[in-house]
């Protein structure tokens, strides 16, 4: 064999100029319906480095969720633009490395979740857009696209639970009741915590963690306490599900400290905001001290200093409880007492509230000057015990004589005194009122201004009217008195003349007259027969006419029209009389006839229905007789000279009993055993007396002040009141019925609720599934209900918060009406149920949240190497790192198969690879990855050759420094590159070892293949550790990089000229 020539020259620095390539990795994998999965997106790098990558992933949206940015995580090692929604199931990834990557390089992890059901699949593609190398070189060939399949299944079973076992014998195996699991569509995960064991359909029990399918049955066996009233849990976990089993033993038997029962005296009618304490209580039937503690509250020990603070009593001792009674009216406070787990509750409730005044009254003023300001006398607020809402209405008020009066609504406290303002009016004889109110009790303030002293408007005088008058002749009026004014008053006439106080000077111009002047008014009557004259006069304004009317042609018989006024709702079979006509324009006695009835003239008393006379100015009555049937008219007509008119007289109606519907308004919170009277309601809508009877109660009908429950009538427009005792028990109401011709309603009265009502309402809260890990999760708002005291409130396992204040874990209380949330750290843990309980007054309910499901366990992957076939030499090293992922993140190790050669190891952790061969050969084995559960393997083959040996050059050249120009610096960085090789490797020993090399890779390509792994495990290096290497490999080293930078230097030659 040749002896090996080692250059005299060592080639340094040697840059890349090949192009690299990769393959793209991606597992199928499994997204459970109830959660999500996180995949990883790998390239394999061969022959070189990757700097920058473009990737495009497709997916169907109708089985994967739409990824948003969230969704994608880049690998830190690179920086970039994520674009998750770039189309309808694309998604974008343009990034660069912050410095290149060889090898298995992590792009990004894409965390799918569910939009199908369990059992549908889509394909997801990776394609890529664009890879770089560290010289910005596209990869050759570029990654070619990679699909891989989602499958959906269902791993979250039906909810189910443990029945808890409590009085459970120390350190014994419990075995729970059955569990059926339903629910799930594939094979899905089952372990258990805290030691505890199960066992599927009746199999053996186990703790290590397994797989259930559907309809499979499930025990759980844990180990209890060996100390007494201790509890045991464990956590079976099935997919994304589970629950607790909790076993508690039994307690001591030698030990009592469970006191006899104990009950408080609650305390009703406090004082706001004062300490109340209970009677005292004495602690009976405890063997050992026994613990105390209070919630809302204190207590005293055989009279000594009260507290809040827990503590212990011993049998005999006196307990006195202290309540803080509440700063609202008829509320209740409490504190629970609790000894050795007996408790009992001392209740106080505060007074009711008083805010209705007893009814007061002001005394109205007359004959007030003009636009003055007025005062009432004062009034005084009785009856009140915490302060009342007044307001006025038309003036203002004064409280308590401040000098400060104000029209704005206020408050005033018992025994306050009152006045009252107002501004009189302006205007002569005129009222100003103003309305105080305080809580609805009000009364009216009246100031009435004085009477105007010039009144110039007399009083309403009339004339009578004179008829059958002479023709043309001087007719005076009767006299008229002036009264109702207190100054000379305008006096005019139109049409006649006037004469004041008997002057005998009568006059049409208008003058004045005074209170207690007789006027007389007189005119001409008219010259023709049947013919009115009129004269106006005028006192002040106020007027009337004075007609004269003159006598009839005697021989004139035809008189004028007259009119009957026609009855409606006549009774049945009953006289019906008209109204008086009065006979007028006729001259002589003139015929009178009637058909349909009777007539009576002049108020006679004697009516016919024979045909006779009349003269001008009688009365006629006409009278006739209503018909026997309901609305059914009668008629008379009278003839009077040939003029005639029709009396109508219709019967009323078919009796109407069915009343308008009436309500009454229902009175609620009324005191027990209370008279309570309803309001009045209206009869309408009858027309005859219509039977009314009532049940429960009693009625009262127009005020009359008799109430009876027995059955009357009532008659349209009847007012009617019920009245009725109230119950004697709380919250309970009594009834009456009114009937009214068939008509009811009922009046209903409410009894106030029991002031010490302190058990709420039963509450639910909804528990949340899929939460995130180690989670603060707030629960919906639950309203506290059927309460009227403020009452203890606890949690166990959170906090709560009261209508948005701090949240607490602290005992505290609640009234009626908060809202209370509650929230609690969801587990660290997959598919983990965390709950707080809250309790309100002995009231419960559990807030639940489950943490998400982990996904299904799935086969690690090792990534595929590009070290798969090496070729090594003796003595050399051989290095590299194998790279894995796992679909579930879990924990992976690598190993090494059986078949491994001796020397050979693999780091468990990091699956770094090393063995340094000591002959020759050809050795196979398996680099395998574990997740401890399941595993995936590749085959290593390495073969070991001897170190090759190149001949010396026969005429070595020297080597030569070359100059170059400045011309040469036109190409830029590839010249300057090209400067570098060709000083270094422009010689005759590089040139020797180049074609040595060249010609061993065409005939013992393995002997190559090891020299280039040597260099490539150790291009890295510092000058300074090469030379610590083994001096073989410092050969070998050497070798191979005069070879691979003369190579270089050949390949920039070539691009430079």
């Amino acid at each position: 064999m040749a002896s090996l020539l080692i250059p005299s020259i060592l080639l340094m620095g040697v840059q890349k100029v090949y192009a690299a390539t990769g393959t793209l990795i991606m597992n199928n994998f499994q997204v459970s319906v109830e959660s999500s999965a996180v995949v990883p997106i790998s390239v394999n790098v061969t022959d070189g480095s990757v700097n920058d990558f473009s990737v495009s992933i497709t997916y169907s949206e109708n089985v994967v969720d739409v990824l948003t940015d969230a969704d994608i995580i880049l690998n830190p090692a690179f920086t970039g633009a994520v674009i998750a929604d770039a189309g309808e199931g694309i998604t974008t990834i343009t990034a660069s490395a912050v410095a290149p990557m060889a090898g298995i390089v992590n792009l990004a992890n894409v965390r799918f979740s569910p939009t199908g059901t369990s059992g549908m699949t889509s394909t997801v593609t990776v394609t890529p857009a664009g890879f770089t190398d560290e010289l910005s070189n596209p990869f050759v060939p570029e990654p070619t696209p990679i699909s891989v399949t989602a499958t959906l299944a269902d791993t979250t079973p039906d909810p189910f639970s443990f029945p808890n076992q409590s009085n459970v014998p120390l350190s014994t195996p419990i075995d729970s009741a059955p569990i059926l699991i339903t629910g799930i569509d594939v094979p899905t995960s089952i372990s258990i915590n805290n030691g505890a064991e199960y066992s599927i359909n009746q199999g053996a029990f186990t703790s290590a963690p397994g797989t259930v399918v559907s309809n499979d049955s499930v025990v759980v066996r844990l180990m209890s306490s060996g100390s007494y009233s201790t509890v045991t849990t464990t956590f079976l976990r099935v997919g994304t599900g589970g629950d607790d089993f909790r076993v508690t033993t039994i307690s001591d038997p030698a030990i009592d400290t469970a006191p006899d029962a104990f009950t408080f005296i609650n305390q009703t009618n406090a004082p706001l905001s004062s300490p109340i304490d209970s009677a005292p209580i004495i602690v009976s039937g405890i063997n050992v001290p026994a613990p105390i503690s209070v919630t809302g509250g204190e207590y005293a020990i055989n009279g000594g200093a009260f507290t809040s603070a827990q503590g212990t009593v011993e049998n005999g001792n006196s307990v006195v409880v202290r309540v803080l009674s509440s700063s609202n009216f008829l509320t209740q406070t409490s504190a629970v007492l609790n000894i050795g787990g007996i408790g009992d509750d001392f209740r106080v409730t505060t007074l009711a509230l008083d805010v209705t005044p007893d009814a007061f009254a002001f005394a109205d003023q007359v004959d007030v000057a003009l636009g003055s300001p007025i005062t009432s006398d004062p009034i005084t607020v009785t009856g009140i015990n915490s302060p009342a809402a007044i307001s006025i209405v038309g003036g203002e008020y004064e409280i308590n004589g401040s000098g400060t009066f104000t029209s704005e609504a206020g408050t005033v406290e018992n025994g306050n005194t009152v006045v009252v303002r107002v501004t009189s009016s302006a205007s002569f004889s005129t009222p100003t009122d103003a309305t105080l109110s305080i809580s609805g009790v009000s009364d009216v303030f009246s100031a009435t201004t004085l009477a105007d002293p010039t009144d110039a408007i007399p009083d309403q005088f009339t004339f009578t009217d004179l008829v059958d008058v002479a023709l043309a002749s001087l007719v005076s009026s009767d006299p008229i008195t002036v009264a109702g004014i207190n100054s000379p008053t305008a006096i005019s006439i139109i049409g006649g003349e006037y004469e004041i106080n008997g002057s005998g000077t009568f006059t049409a111009e208008t003058g004045t007259v005074n209170a207690g002047d007789i006027v007389i008014v007189r005119i001409n009557s008219a010259g023709t027969f049947s013919t009115p004259t009129d004269a106006n006069l005028t006192i002040g304004g106020v007027s009337d006419i004075f007609t004269v009317t003159t006598l009839a042609d005697v021989s004139d018989t035809t008189p004028d029209a007259f009119v009957f006024t026609d009855l409606t709702d006549v009774e049945l079979n009953t006289q019906a009389t008209s109204n008086a006509i009065i006979v007028s324009g006729i001259g002589s006695p003139t015929a009178i006839s009637i058909v349909g009835g009777e007539y009576e003239i002049n108020e006679s008393g004697t009516f016919t229905s024979e045909a006779g006379t009349v003269e001008n100015g009688d009365t006629v009555i006409v009278r006739l007789n209503s018909s026997a049937d309901y609305s059914t008219p009668v008629d008379a007509t009278l003839t009077i000279g040939g003029v005639s008119d029709t009396f109508t007289a219709t019967t009323l109606p078919a009796p109407d009993t069915t009343p308008e519907q009436f309500t009454f308004t229902d009175l609620v919170d009324v005191a027990l055993a209370l008279l309570v009277s309803s309001d009045p309601i209206a009869v309408a809508g009858i027309n005859s007396p219509t039977a009314i009877s009532i049940v429960g109660g009693e009625y009262e009908i127009n005020g009359s002040g008799t109430f009876t429950s027995e059955a009357g009538t009532v008659e349209n427009g009847d007012t009617v009141i019920i009245r009725m005792t109230s119950s004697e028990n709380f919250s309970t109401p009594v009834s009456a019925t009114l009937t009214v011709g068939g008509v009811s309603d009922e009046f209903n009265v409410i009894t106030l609720a029991d002031p010490s009502d302190a058990t709420p309402d039963a509450f639910a809260f909804e528990d949340q599934t899929d939460i995130a890990l180690n989670t603060i999760i707030e629960s919906g708002a639950i309203t506290v209900s059927g309460i009227n005291v403020s009452v203890p409130v606890s949690i166990v396992g959170g906090e709560y918060s009261i209508n948005g204040s701090p949240f607490t874990s602290t005992d505290g209380t609640v009234a009626n009406g908060d809202a209370v949330i509650v929230r609690l750290l969801s587990s660290s843990d997959f598919s983990t149920t965390t709950s707080a309980t809250l309790n309100i007054n002995g009231v419960s309910d559990e807030f639940s949240v489950t943490t998400v499901g982990a996904p299904a366990n799935n086969a690690p992957s090792l990534q595929s190497m590009d070290i798969a076939t090496q070729n090594v030499l003796v003595g050399s090293t051989v290095n590299f790192t194998a790279a894995a992922s796992d679909p579930n993140g879990d924990a992976l190790s690598f190993s090494l198969s059986s078949n491994a050669p001796a020397g050979a190891t693999i780091d468990a952790n990091t699956g770094v690879f090393s063995w340094t061969p000591t002959a020759t050969g050809t050795f196979s084995f398996d680099v395998i990855v574990s997740d401890a559960a399941l595993s995936d393997s590749e085959n290593i083959t390495i073969t070991v050759s001897e170190t090759p040996q190149v001949p010396e050059p026969q005429n070595p050249s020297p080597v030569i420094q070359t100059v170059f120009t400045a011309d040469d610096d036109d190409c830029g960085d590839t010249c300057e590159k090209y400067k570098e090789f060709k000083r270094k490797y422009k010689n005759d020993e590089a040139r020797n070892i180049y074609k040595t090399l060249k010609e061993m890779k065409k005939s013992d390509s393995a002997s190559f293949l090891a020299l280039e792994s040597t260099y490539k495990t150790y291009r890295d290096l510092s000058d300074g550790e090469i030379k610590k290497l083994d001096p073989r490999i410092q050969s070998q080293f050497k070798l191979f990089k005069s070879y691979n930078g003369y190579k270089h230097y050949r390949n920039l030659k070539e691009r430079v000229d």
